[in-house]
């Protein structure tokens, strides 16, 4: 008899039903596209709450292979009694459905981590109005009802995402990192663009809160079509390694760190960012965060969560957060290099850089040369083709038009441009904005 084998008949023996019943409790086979996985539901040290992980039939059988079970020749391991047993716990398939009951699926939703109990978050609430939104009433009001609405409505997503920018150590991290922490094993902080633009994305299979800090620089396609679809699909691919892609639904709220001047891609009709400029008041002051932490722990998170629960969200309108001069900021690094230019005319108030007052009628190509030497200075390397450049400004003005223009002998096409004033206000409302122009032309 092997050193083994004589290892394994000096184990002592358990009974097949304590052994069904405390694995149920742990596992579960599932079905992951077309195949047959096993589901590991435990206590993560690192956090203290519960994950579900999933594994191989082989990882099951190898972790309990020193757990014998049976009588006589009967005798097995526990892995194995379990997987060939009739009440093994076993699913059709995994869903993520907050407070839903999906029968036959494995839901993946574990609930809040706390109990919410009524109790004492001020430092938390004062830090969000005072500090994060600078005493606005209007952007804490709104920022608290995103809040709010992320625990009354976990299966209902508004489309919006908050983005915090500032200074290190103005509290950006505290505010995420503490609300995050109500939502258990549904929240997550990510530090790398491929945590979230990587082929192999099961970490977000069951989360409800990703903090992405310093995650995304705005002039990264890959990352800014990803970011996107995070924040307006329905659904989203889960991609694990060795099994099947699954689409679930998506649940994802984005909130968004940087102190990156430019941190999110902001075109001028972007209604998917609420940006928020954070106050540096109490930049660095580690006694003042750390006093919002100490009350969280002891209590705060469970009172903030009974204050988000009963948070009145009648009349309020998440998914129309306000317009914010930081969100205008976002816009103008976002803006394409004609938009550029063109602002920079507008603000100017002289159709060319030359100086010359505003012209109603202009050639094309003195137009056009005067934006090929305008991104000649910022270093624009692919300018856009004369066609494309009054394409954009026609969607910038409409009421722009390129005219054929007769002068005796001489044939050549024009721009005919609306008056500075009507210029700029089509700019407003193109950009979503109202800008302080200059009233001196």
């Amino acid at each position: 008899m092997s050193s083994v084998l004589k290892h394994e008949a000096a184990e002592p023996l358990q009974d097949e039903r304590d052994v069904i019943s405390e694995l149920n409790d742990k596992h579960a086979v599932v079905m992951v596209g077309e195949k047959c996985v096993i589901a590991n539901e435990q206590i993560n040290p690192t956090f203290g709450h519960a994950d579900i992980t999933f594994s191989s039939q082989a990882d099951l059988i190898a972790r309990y292979a020193n757990r014998p079970v049976g009588h006589g020749q009967k005798r097995t391991s526990a892995g194995r009694a379990w997987l060939a047993h009739r009440d093994r716990r076993q699913y059709e398939g995994i869903v993520f459905a907050p407070g839903e009951v999906v029968h036959g699926h494995l839901n993946l939703d574990k609930g809040f981590a706390v109990e919410p109990e009524k109790g004492d978050c001020s430092r938390f609430l004062e830090h969000v109005r005072n500090n994060i939104c600078k005493g606005d009433d209007e952007l804490s009001d709104y920022l608290l009802t995103w809040m709010a609405d992320s625990v009354q409505n976990r299966s209902r997503r508004p489309g919006i995402s908050v983005v915090l920018r500032g200074r290190l150590g103005t509290g950006k991290g505290v505010l995420c990192s503490q609300f995050g922490s109500l939502f258990g094993p549904h929240f997550i902080q990510v530090s790398q663009a491929s945590h979230l633009t990587g082929n192999f994305n099961s970490h977000l299979k069951d989360k409800l809160i990703v903090y992405a800090d310093e995650a995304f620089w705005a002039g990264d396609k890959k990352a800014e079509g990803v970011l996107k679809a995070l924040i307006t699909e329905d659904t989203i691919q889960i991609e694990m390694k060795g099994k099947d892609v699954i689409t679930l639904r998506n649940h994802i709220r984005l909130l968004i760190s940087s102190n990156n001047d430019w941190v999110v891609p902001a075109g001028n009709e972007e209604r998917r960012f609420f940006v928020v400029d954070v106050g540096d008041a109490r930049i660095q002051d580690r006694t003042y965060f750390g006093a919002i932490v100490d009350q969280m722990s002891n209590g705060g998170r469970e009172a903030l969560l009974y204050y988000l629960l009963n948070y009145d969200l009648a009349g309020t309108t998440v998914g129309s957060p306000p317009r914010t001069n930081a969100l205008r900021d976002q816009k103008e690094h976002s803006a394409s290099p004609v938009q550029n230019w063109w602002f920079g005319r507008l603000m100017d108030g002289h159709t060319t850089s030359d100086g010359a007052n505003w012209k109603t009628e202009i050639r094309t190509d003195t137009l056009y040369e005067d934006y090929f030497g305008f991104s000649e200075k910022i270093g624009v390397k692919r300018r856009v083709t004369n066609v494309s450049f009054g394409k954009e400004l026609k969607i910038l003005s409409p009421d722009f038009e390129r005219v054929r223009i007769t002068n005796g002998k001489h044939r050549y096409w024009a721009y005919r441009i609306p008056d500075l004033e009507s210029c700029r206000r089509h700019f407003d409302l193109r950009t979503g904005s109202e800008y302080d122009w200059p009233t001196d032309d």
